[in-house]
């Protein structure tokens, strides 16, 4: 076990006391044993993925407890909820292009730009319908140039494993999740999971200077109003 895996289960206990779930209790909401529950929370047992999915699906932010970072809300939930549901497609397809703009002009630390820039590439890929859901890995490898050889090793699994999980066969646990996002800084469960919750968005509209937020935001409540404006709906 990595010792970064081990900052996973740190998080991962901490999540459940903080919410006064004891493992017992934990264990009876995942059908499994309390024993089962104290393994995998000391790392000799995964954290599988049907586990993550059954904990997300009870509200746990499980993109904080593999990466530490929080799942916040940003003024672009606001506006992205503001869209008439049938031009939500196209209005995300706009944020992402609005914040890759953005991307190019805020920083001069270029490598650190094309960190960004490379994960919004995918992005785009994903939510325009390019790659699905169930071609997570395939995006990302992708839009980084790599062969699966090259994304096994990085992930530190074999081959035939790697090539099961790019066609679906096969799931990530929790540390693999983790690799993934050390990796590519992509935001994992919501990148394999297939959930738009702009997870993604938020977290580089975070790292924006104010007057770059202000000028960005405006763009895009034009761009909303217009959308809008097809749909029979003015209000922002």
């Amino acid at each position: 076990m990595s010792v970064v895996y081990r900052d996973v289960l740190e998080r991962f206990v901490k999540y459940r006391e903080q919410r006064n779930i004891s493992q017992n209790e934990l264990a009876q909401m995942l059908c499994i044993s309390q024993s089962y529950v104290s393994k995998m929370e000391v790392g000799k047992a995964r954290i599988s993925f049907d586990i993550l999915t059954a904990l997300y699906q009870q509200g746990w932010d499980i993109d904080y407890i593999i990466t530490g970072q929080e799942n916040r809300r940003t003024v672009l939930n606001d506006l992205y909820e503001s869209c008439k549901e049938d031009c939500r497609a196209d209005f995300l397809q706009y944020m992402i292009w609005t914040v890759m703009q953005g991307i190019k002009s805020y920083e001069k630390q270029v490598k650190q730009v094309m960190r960004y820039i490379e994960k919004f590439e995918y992005l785009k890929m994903y939510t325009s319908g390019i790659a699905a859901e169930d071609n997570a890995f395939y995006g990302i490898r992708t839009v980084n140039k790599l062969s699966q050889v090259q994304m096994a090793k990085m992930l530190h699994v074999d081959i035939k494993k790697y090539r099961a999980m790019e066609k679906n066969e096969k799931k990530p646990d929790a540390e693999l999740l983790m690799l993934l996002y050390n990796n590519f800084e992509c935001m994992p469960f919501e990148t394999v999971y297939g959930e738009n919750d702009l997870g993604e968005i938020n977290a580089v509209w975070r790292k924006m200077q104010p007057q770059l937020q202000k000028e960005l935001y405006e763009f895009m409540k034009h761009g909303l109003q217009f959308m809008n404006s097809q749909t029979g709906d003015t209000e922002v």
